[in-house]
Protein backbone atom coordinates (compact mmCIF):
# COMPACT_ATOMS: atom_id res chain seq x y z
CA UNK A 1 0.00 0.00 0.00
CA UNK A 2 1.44 3.22 -1.11
CA UNK A 3 0.77 6.48 0.92
CA UNK A 4 -0.26 9.44 -1.19
CA UNK A 5 -0.10 13.07 -0.22
CA UNK A 6 -2.55 15.17 -2.46
CA UNK A 7 -2.18 19.00 -2.55
CA UNK A 8 -4.69 20.69 -4.46
CA UNK A 9 -6.95 24.17 -3.34
CA UNK A 10 -9.76 22.34 -4.73
CA UNK A 11 -12.04 20.34 -2.31
CA UNK A 12 -13.85 18.21 -5.09
CA UNK A 13 -10.39 17.45 -6.77
CA UNK A 14 -8.99 16.30 -3.32
CA UNK A 15 -11.94 14.02 -2.60
CA UNK A 16 -11.67 12.75 -6.18
CA UNK A 17 -8.02 11.78 -6.37
CA UNK A 18 -8.64 10.29 -2.80
CA UNK A 19 -11.71 7.82 -3.32
CA UNK A 20 -10.31 7.12 -6.72
CA UNK A 21 -6.97 5.27 -4.64
CA UNK A 22 -8.43 4.15 -1.77
CA UNK A 23 -10.71 1.70 -4.22
CA UNK A 24 -7.07 0.25 -5.43
CA UNK A 25 -5.95 -0.26 -1.57
CA UNK A 26 -3.90 2.93 -1.20
CA UNK A 27 -3.77 5.14 1.85
CA UNK A 28 -4.53 9.13 0.79
CA UNK A 29 -3.43 11.86 2.59
CA UNK A 30 -5.09 14.86 1.49
CA UNK A 31 -3.14 19.10 1.94
CA UNK A 32 -5.07 22.32 0.38
CA UNK A 33 -1.81 24.05 0.86
CA UNK A 34 2.12 24.09 1.05
CA UNK A 35 1.99 24.33 5.23
CA UNK A 36 -0.49 21.66 5.41
CA UNK A 37 1.57 19.04 3.13
CA UNK A 38 4.55 19.98 4.94
CA UNK A 39 2.38 19.02 8.55
CA UNK A 40 1.11 15.78 6.52
CA UNK A 41 4.86 14.99 5.69
CA UNK A 42 6.08 15.02 9.16
CA UNK A 43 3.59 13.75 10.78
CA UNK A 44 2.94 10.61 8.35
CA UNK A 45 4.26 8.13 6.04
CA UNK A 46 4.31 9.78 2.51
CA UNK A 47 5.73 7.88 -0.45
CA UNK A 48 4.75 10.12 -3.40
CA UNK A 49 3.16 14.04 -3.28
CA UNK A 50 0.79 14.60 -6.07
CA UNK A 51 0.28 18.61 -6.14
CA UNK A 52 -1.70 20.81 -7.86
CA UNK A 53 0.88 23.27 -9.99
CA UNK A 54 -1.51 26.29 -9.38
CA UNK A 55 -1.72 27.12 -5.71
CA UNK A 56 -3.20 30.20 -4.31
CA UNK A 57 0.17 32.03 -5.04
CA UNK A 58 0.09 31.33 -9.03
CA UNK A 59 4.02 30.41 -8.95
CA UNK A 60 5.22 28.65 -12.45
CA UNK A 61 6.46 25.90 -10.35
CA UNK A 62 4.22 25.76 -7.34
CA UNK A 63 5.13 24.44 -3.76
CA UNK A 64 8.07 22.44 -5.48
CA UNK A 65 10.77 24.72 -4.11
CA UNK A 66 9.20 24.71 -0.64
CA UNK A 67 9.16 21.04 -0.33
CA UNK A 68 12.17 20.38 -1.56
CA UNK A 69 13.82 22.39 0.62
CA UNK A 70 12.29 20.58 3.58
CA UNK A 71 14.93 17.56 4.82
CA UNK A 72 12.01 14.64 4.61
CA UNK A 73 9.87 16.12 1.63
CA UNK A 74 13.23 15.96 -0.17
CA UNK A 75 13.70 12.47 -0.85
CA UNK A 76 9.73 12.02 -1.58
CA UNK A 77 8.85 11.64 -5.20
CA UNK A 78 6.54 14.69 -6.81
CA UNK A 79 4.31 14.74 -9.82
CA UNK A 80 2.65 17.89 -10.71
CA UNK A 81 -0.75 17.92 -12.42
CA UNK A 82 -1.97 21.00 -13.48
CA UNK A 83 -4.81 22.25 -15.98
CA UNK A 84 -2.25 23.92 -17.89
CA UNK A 85 -0.36 22.81 -21.33
CA UNK A 86 2.49 20.15 -20.74
CA UNK A 87 4.68 22.20 -22.83
CA UNK A 88 4.66 25.16 -21.54
CA UNK A 89 5.40 23.80 -17.43
CA UNK A 90 6.73 20.60 -17.39
CA UNK A 91 10.32 21.77 -18.26
CA UNK A 92 9.80 24.01 -15.42
CA UNK A 93 8.62 21.72 -12.73
CA UNK A 94 10.94 19.03 -13.72
CA UNK A 95 13.99 21.85 -13.28
CA UNK A 96 12.53 22.75 -10.42
CA UNK A 97 12.81 19.38 -8.89
CA UNK A 98 9.72 17.21 -9.95
CA UNK A 99 9.70 13.63 -11.27
CA UNK A 100 6.64 13.97 -13.44
CA UNK A 101 3.79 16.26 -14.78
CA UNK A 102 0.68 15.47 -15.88
CA UNK A 103 -2.18 17.63 -17.41
CA UNK A 104 -5.53 18.12 -15.58
CA UNK A 105 -7.94 15.77 -15.77
CA UNK A 106 -5.84 12.72 -14.44
CA UNK A 107 -6.76 9.40 -15.85
CA UNK A 108 -7.23 6.50 -13.15
CA UNK A 109 -4.90 4.29 -15.07
CA UNK A 110 -1.84 7.18 -14.95
CA UNK A 111 -2.49 8.02 -11.73
CA UNK A 112 -1.87 4.59 -10.76
CA UNK A 113 0.81 3.53 -12.98
CA UNK A 114 2.64 6.68 -11.31
CA UNK A 115 1.77 5.62 -7.52
CA UNK A 116 3.24 2.08 -8.56
CA UNK A 117 6.44 4.00 -10.47
CA UNK A 118 7.14 6.27 -7.37
CA UNK A 119 6.46 4.07 -4.63
CA UNK A 120 8.61 1.33 -2.61
CA UNK A 121 7.76 -1.90 -2.91
CA UNK A 122 5.47 -3.12 -0.36
CA UNK A 123 7.79 -5.00 2.12
CA UNK A 124 10.49 -1.36 1.99
CA UNK A 125 10.97 -0.37 5.52
CA UNK A 126 11.56 3.92 5.57
CA UNK A 127 13.14 4.24 8.19
CA UNK A 128 12.83 8.07 10.00
CA UNK A 129 9.32 8.03 9.18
Amino acid sequence: MAHVLFIDDDVDTLNTLKKAVELFGHQALLASDGLEALQQIEQEQVDLIITDLRLMDNSDVGIIPLLRSHPVAVKIPIVVHSAGSEAEYEKKVLAAGAQFFVSKPIRLQILLGLINRYSPPPDTIQPGR
